[in-house]
């Protein structure tokens, strides 16, 4: 007779999925998530990440019920850790008793030993080779040529969670839409009458020059638009770069009003006509947003991986397509602009 199936509804009560990297890796990972909470609507879900996910864990409350904050491990480069608090940590985990742990973070090398520390009864996890299913782990053979949603998709379906949806997600509170409404009124910025520039990035390998930026600020300007520029607090110096080399007048977002949230950025991204930025989290937002955007993608990023997967409303320009710089002007920036009203 068949063994009954361990993954069922009423065998997994409790789960956790760890994942402890940056917003658009995060984002990329919410279909997957949703696709968990459908498989198991009364389960209490928990992430286990970066400090900084509590405020995901909050925007999104109709997917996960708890959080761990992660702190560190060696060999993993989010963070630094101390051996007490990693003890107290494997300490907390293990005393929730989860029947259900998901690694959804790199080839497994260094997460799935963690991961099995953890003590659940299930661990479901990537790895770099398929494995049949052993004792109590699953595991699902990374390659390199999947989009990193398809990728967490597929995962959880050898669990069963198999209504699947691809599109992205970034809930903002009547709050946020209201700070970022303030900001638009202060600023004199008109909804669909302004465009985002996000000249910075995490990672500065995968910031375009800023004085590219500077001249798409200058045609976004001349087409009768007014040029927002975005950025964290750190990517101040780049954006005043930006605004400095532009021959057009900008709005500095960081200048004017130093940090702003990341939902209220996300609602002046929703009310633009669009945005164009490199490689990093913001773009993420914007295809969740389903507002349109151009990518910029340098030579250490993966395309493959971490595009929109809506290339009708999200256009992305290779490292090629960015040496001809003068057809970017006259074709690419069109994407974003042309189906909006210009004022000109």
């Amino acid at each position: 007779m068949a063994s009954s199936n361990p993954f069922q509804k009423e065998s997994i009560q409790k789960i956790a999925i760890f994942r402890a990297l940056q917003l658009g890796d995060m984002l990329c990972a919410i279909p997957a998530v949703r696709a968990i909470r459908k498989a198991y609507p009364e389960a209490s879900i928990t992430l286990i990440g970066l400090p900084w996910q509590t405020n995901l864990v909050q925007r999104f409350p109709m997917y996960f019920d708890q959080f761990i904050a992660f702190p560190g491990w060696p060999g993993l480069p989010e963070r630094s850790f101390e051996p007490l608090q990693v003890i107290n940590f494997l300490c907390e985990v293990n005393a929730n008793a989860f029947d259900l742990v998901v690694q959804m973070q790199g080839s497994g090398e260094i997460t799935n030993p963690l991961c099995r520390l953890f003590g659940a009864r299930h661990v479901l996890s990537f790895c770099k080779s398929a494995s049949p299913f052993a004792g109590n782990e699953l595991t699902l053979a990374l390659t390199d040529d999947e989009h990193e949603i398809t990728r967490c998709l597929k995962l959880v379906s050898l669990i069963g969670a198999n209504d699947q949806e691809p599109f992205l997600e970034f809930p903002v509170s009547p709050n946020e839409r209201e700070g970022a409404k303030e900001i638009q009124n202060e600023l004199g910025l008109v909804q669909k009458k302004y465009v985002c520039l996000h000249p910075g990035a995490r990672d500065v390998r995968r910031r375009w020059p800023t004085h590219y930026f500077a001249k798409i600020a200058t045609a976004v300007s001349q087409y009768g638009y007014t040029v927002l520029l975005t950025g964290s607090l750190e990517e101040g110096t780049i954006l005043d770069e930006v605004a400095s080399l532009a021959e057009a007048s900008v709005v500095n977002l960081v200048a004017c009003k130093g940090h702003v949230g990341i939902g209220e950025l996300a609602q002046l991204i929703a009310d633009s006509a669009g945005l164009i930025s490199n490689d990093t989290g913001v773009s993420h937002i914007a295809s969740a947003l389903r507002t349109r955007s151009i990518i910029l993608f340098s030579e250490f990023s993966e395309p493959h991986r971490w595009a929109p997967l809506n290339r009708d409303l999200h256009k992305v320009i290779l490292r090629d397509e960015q040496k001809q710089f003068g057809l970017f002007l006259q074709q690419k920036l069109n994407h974003v602009l042309t189906p909006v009203e210009a004022g000109v």
